[in-house]
């Protein structure tokens, strides 16, 4: 009974571990990459580095319609599917900014890659901030 409810501790572990986008082998569990899935991330978020394995889909997520040149820093390991896409929010009065950018990419090569976007404007006619100005976040891809 104690073998089996350890078992069961690692493996609810080791699924809530690969949610989160840890290391397999954080949680003892045999190294190795784990199965290719789509991590979605956000600038809302306090991550600024995310593990994911070669064939995982990476979808970028920017609350601001402001946000603009999403790119990957290096687009042959990391590479873009189709454009950008901008949805305002539901009630948004054009020139506010409220909704999303969304940029979807693939991890097809083992590497370390920035995902950044940049943005000049905060609100209708309001600056962004120096702090404001660009978004990014370190995806490392495991074969």
């Amino acid at each position: 009974m104690r073998l089996r409810t350890s078992a069961a501790i690692h493996a609810a572990t080791a699924l809530l571990c690969l949610a989160a986008g840890c290391d397999s082998a954080a949680v003892g569990a045999h190294p190795g990459p784990t199965a290719a899935a789509t991590v979605t991330l956000d600038d809302r978020s306090p991550a600024r580095t995310v593990t994911v394995t070669v064939g995982s889909t990476v979808d970028l997520v920017l609350h601001s319609t402001y946000w603009s040149a999403l790119r990957s820093s290096a687009p042959h390991t990391l590479q873009p599917i189709g454009a950008a896409v901008t949805s305002a929010a539901p009630g948004c009065v054009p020139g506010q900014g409220c909704g999303t950018v969304t940029a979807r990419f693939l991890a097809a090569a083992a590497g370390r890659v920035v995902l950044s976007a940049t943005r000049t404007v905060c609100g209708e006619a309001l600056p962004c901030a120096p702090g404001q100005r660009s978004f990014a976040v370190t995806v490392l891809i495991t074969g």
